[in-house]
This record gives structure tokens, sequence and C-alpha cells, in this order.
């Protein structure tokens, strides 16, 4: 699986890029401030569904703007696909994958596949094992979307549990 191309424009500090990608390996390189992490971020969103520095959507929309459009080309072993990100400021974002639109996250996983290690997931090593247990979760829900239902169904159980307890006492 590799992106081939990334287009983003109005998201983060980009106004408009186009980027072609080659070969195995790419390196990403600019001054600070430049948007290097925000592509990352971009390639993120359409594995993820979400992003790993922002919780609203109007955090990724380029200042003064009131939509951000995302475009990745990849490819997997069976064939070129597009995936499309629209978000906006206003309403909910749009997400297609060869322009059939998706309507829940969890039909993400599976799709394209990434896995992130930040500066920020040093807490992996640091903090306990909730830690490694979340970082894991997500990384074995990329590929095998029924886990991440399970997680969820699992998580909400857990709370209707807790709350049945806490109302017997």
């Amino acid at each position: 699986m590799k992106v081939t191309r990334l287009v983003l424009d109005d998201f983060r500090n980009i106004s408009h890029i186009d980027v072609n990608f080659a070969g195995n390996v790419n390196v990403i390189l600019g001054k600070n401030a430049q948007g290097k992490t925000n592509m990352l971020e971009s390639v993120y969103l359409f594995s993820q569904g979400k992003s790993f520095r922002a919780s609203r959507d109007r955090d990724l929309i380029r200042f003064n703007s009131v939509k951000s459009n995302l475009q990745m080309e990849f490819s997997t072993d069976k064939r070129e696909q597009l995936y499309e990100i629209n978000l906006f400021s206003d309403k909910r974002r749009r997400i297609f994958l060869n322009e059939v639109e998706i309507k829940k996250y969890a039909d993400m996983n599976g799709n394209f596949y990434t896995v992130l290690f930040a500066p920020e997931h040093l807490n992996l090593v640091k903090e306990g094992p909730s830690e490694r247990r979340k970082f894991l979760d997500i990384a074995i829900s990329s590929l095998k979307p029924r886990y991440f239902k399970a997680t969820e169904d699992y998580s909400r159980l857990l709370i209707h549990k807790n709350a049945l307890l806490r109302d017997i006492h």
C-alpha cells in the first residue's frame, strides 16, 4: 500500500499543495512551520478518520477559510484508489472512497493503513499499560475492522455495567 499523490486545499497552514510520491521512500524536507507535519496529519486522517493533533474539523481548516478539501491517491496490490475528505466549518465532513460516500468512520478501517509514532507517544513507555493497550487497539483496528467494532461494543457495555453497579448501591 503506497500513497502516490496527495492534494490538499486550505488544510491547516497549506493553501494548496499537489504532491506526487515516487518509489518506496520519500523524504519531506522544509523549514519549520511550512506544513510537513500537516501533510503527515492528512495521511493519518485518511487512515483513521481523525486527526492525531486536533479534535474539531474547524481546527483543520485553514484560517479565514470555511472548508478544506483533501485528496489522496494510493495503490494497493489490487488497484489504484482515490480517497477524498471534505471538511466544513459549519457542517459535518464528507468522506469518499472511489467516489462512494463513507457514512461511518468504522467503514474507513482496512482501506488504508498507517501507524503513527510521534514524540507524544513516549507515554507508551512512561505511562501504564492502558496507554499501550490503546495504541495497540488503534493499530489492530486498522488491520481488522471487526476488532474496532468489538472494542467499541466492549467499551459501551463496560459503561453500562458500571452505571448499573452504581445504581445498585
